[in-house]
């Protein structure tokens, strides 16, 4: 067996991958160590092998190669499934990341840890139950972002629920979210009581949560700011009854140029359910702006460095081939679309993936100075995805 990488920038995993392994007519790819496939994590590639033993393929997209990675693990299957081969490959010194990421760090040092999650399209009880148990992998961080179509129809019955499920949390853990399409019923509904009854209400609801005293700023406009650390969140209602994917008015887009342009926090995180066009994963599967001030939103963010932007809507997991997130060096900007806890939409190389590629995810951002790092991770087995693993370090960032 050989296996040959053309790579193309130190610690990225972008490069042409060619396989040669005799009798076989598939090959799995690990990150590896000096023992095998790094625990935790999943197959980076899967490879059709022909009938002259070849097999290849081209890693795009920007993704990182996770720390404590020295070697690939390639496992390939004879064509009667009855034999399988491994092999590993030891990484050049250049692609090898001596360091600990920031999520893996150590001790005492300064760092924001955020779960965020998309797409949660809550409906009835045995939703709620699985929601319930996805939900709490946010416990142990700084914070739990929530990028809209929280609820599938918009009914006061289903946010009543995703409230329960909120409840469920820890009180110290701040929980912010934007409205997304699903968020909102077709027509308008008449209140009936006081409470998170729509999203509006559902929005106030987290504002008036033990962990949002004192650092949560609203908008008239339905937008609000919220500081955690050296980072300063600002939550976008991008979406309105019909399911459309409409901002209302100038209002949350001047709230937004001014808290950009004041704020003093070292990342600025913008959370809002519509993709920009212009940073489209789809790439060119969408042709028309998801967001009617799209337009206007982009030219606001090109203006300010250091910010992330956080979307969802698209479903797109992690692993399909152009991946999920994208880094702006000359704004040091980051737009994220974070897929989905729902089963996610795959587009890969070939047929050949995992079941698990296709599974629902949730994202792990980590700030430290400069640097931010982001991991998804299935919302079941908790397995990392190589796909989804990014890594923009401080002297790409700073």
């Amino acid at each position: 067996m050989k296996l040959t990488v053309s790579y193309r920038c130190p610690g990225k995993a972008d490069g042409i991958y060619r396989l040669k392994v005799k009798d076989c007519i598939a090959a799995v790819l690990y990150w590896a160590d000096d023992d095998g496939a790094l625990e935790g994590w999943s197959s980076f590639a899967c490879l059709p092998v022909d009938a002259y033993g070849n097999g290849s393929f081209h890693y795009k997209g920007g993704r990182s190669i996770p720390p404590g990675a020295s070697h690939i693990l390639a496992r390939a299957v004879t064509a009667d499934f009855g034999k399988v081969q491994e092999q590993l490959f030891p990484l050049p010194a250049a692609m090898r990341e001596e360091k600990n990421g920031i999520l893996s760090a150590a001790g005492p040092e300064k760092r924001r840890r955020f779960c965020v999650m998309s797409d949660l399209h809550l409906t009835g009880e045995a939703k709620a139950r699985m929601l319930d148990k996805v939900l709490r992998r946010a416990d142990d961080f700084d914070a739990l972002f929530l990028t809209g179509d929280l609820v599938n129809d918009g009914t006061p019955e289903q946010f009543r629920r995703l409230k329960c499920c909120i409840d469920g949390l820890p009180e110290r853990l701040p929980v912010l979210a934007a409205a997304g399409n699903h968020d909102y019923p077709q027509n308008p509904l008449p209140r009936v009581a006081d409470g998170p009854e729509d999203y509006p209400g559902f929005q106030e609801y987290l504002r008036n949560r033990p962990a949002a005293e004192g650092i949560w700023d609203q908008d008239e406009s339905g937008a609000y700011a919220v500081r955690i650390g050296d980072a300063e969140i600002i939550g976008l209602n991008g979406a309105t009854h019909g399911r459309r994917l409409r901002m209302k008015g100038e209002g949350q887009l001047r709230f937004l140029d001014h808290r950009l342009r004041v704020s003093d926090a070292k990342w600025r995180i913008v959370l809002c359910h519509a993709p920009l066009l212009a940073h489209n994963p789809q790439g060119g599967r969408q042709e028309v702006p998801y967001l009617n001030v799209d337009h206007q939103l982009q030219k606001i963010l090109d203006g300010r460095k250091h910010t992330i932007y956080l979307s969802g809507h698209t479903h797109l997991s992690p692993n399909s081939a152009q991946g999920c997130a994208e880094y702006q060096q000359d704004g040091k900007r980051i737009y994220l679309s974070a897929g989905s806890v729902c089963p996610t939409a795959l587009h890969a190389e070939t047929s050949m993936s995992p079941p698990e590629w296709a599974s629902g995810i949730y994202w792990e951002l980590a700030l430290r100075e400069g640097s931010a790092e982001l991991c998804a991770r299935s919302v079941h087995s908790e397995l990392k995805f190589p796909r989804g693993y990014y890594w923009f370090k401080g002297d790409e960032t700073g």
